[in-house]
């Protein structure tokens, strides 16, 4: 191998690379989350006290994770400093969740079979799905980002269309002059 990462004791939960960064976040079942570099492999940075049991980076160096254990969603900063976080209702156990490319944008996926998209500004609902037939279990975007592709636990595949043209009606930053400038809209 050409790099070994270590510091989990506990079997893994979710594993994230950022190449653009350089980092790869992992996160394991007692919810230690590891940030350690591509390059050397060595470990940037360390937290225990989330219990976060998904994520994903975005690629303007964000983590958008979520816990089990409180049911809440947070947009972190890959030196964990926090940006925003969000309590789910209890029914909503996130088991699946990607970012867009631009990282303005996050689909989270859950047991209930909701898919949302929500902005990593402040996690404000963009778009929620009809509801699915059973447990949402993987997400993938296509190249172009505009098909949302969902496995689901009964082994069907949904494929979504993503229209950003309602995103962009909804994607307001608060207290932001004119945030529906170019260099704002998704």
């Amino acid at each position: 191998p050409r790099l070994v990462l270590r510091g989990h004791t506990h079997a893994l939960m979710f594993v994230c690379v950022s190449e653009e960064l350089g980092i790869v976040l992992s996160g394991d079942v007692h919810g230690h989350v590891i940030i350690h570099s591509i390059c050397d492999g060595s470990m940037f940075r360390s937290r225990t006290d989330r219990w976060i049991s998904r994520a994903v980076i975005t690629s303007c160096g964000e983590i958008v994770s979520y816990s089990r254990r409180n049911s809440r969603v947070y947009v972190d900063t890959i030196n964990f400093g926090s940006i925003a976080e969000l309590t789910c209702p209890r029914t909503f156990v996130c088991d699946a969740m990607i970012a867009t490319s631009d990282g303005r944008v996050v689909a989270l996926g859950s047991r209930s079979g909701v898919v949302e998209l929500r902005s990593t500004w402040d996690l404000t609902l963009l778009y929620e799905y009809p509801p699915l037939d059973s447990a949402v279990t993987s997400m993938v975007l296509s190249a172009d980002e505009t098909v949302l592709f969902v496995g689901l636990s009964s082994g069907k595949l949904h494929a979504f269309s993503v229209d950003r043209e309602p995103l962009r009606e909804r994607y307001v930053i608060p207290n932001v002059v004119n945030s529906k400038a170019p260099w704002y809209i998704l």
